[in-house]
């Protein structure tokens, strides 16, 4: 099961935890059918390779509602980033 990719300002943190009040992210927020608290979901940002090609930076983590403000918040490893590029690549054949 693949989780929903939410857009992240990685730059913009409190406490700890990604601020999700960009407009890339309030689009991907409204667009994952329904944002629900401890949902797990990729976090990811533009980025480019040592080509200059898109190559996203991507964390995996959990939404997190913060009522006193009405806003979005990411929970994630700060230690367990990675290029989009590094994941395990899908079987393109099926065996059968």
């Amino acid at each position: 099961m693949s989780h929903p990719r939410i857009y992240a300002d990685f730059q913009k943190v409190d406490d700890g935890k990604l601020v999700l009040t960009a407009r890339g992210s309030i689009g991907d927020l409204n667009s994952c059918g329904g944002p629900k608290e401890g949902m797990r979901v990729v976090f990811y940002s533009d980025d480019a390779n040592d080509l200059g090609e898109l190559d996203e930076l991507e964390v995996d983590g959990e939404l997190e509602f913060d009522p006193e403000r009405g806003i979005w918040l990411g929970i994630h490893d700060p230690n367990a980033f990675r290029h989009a590029s590094d994941r395990d690549p899908r079987p393109t054949t099926r065996e059968g």
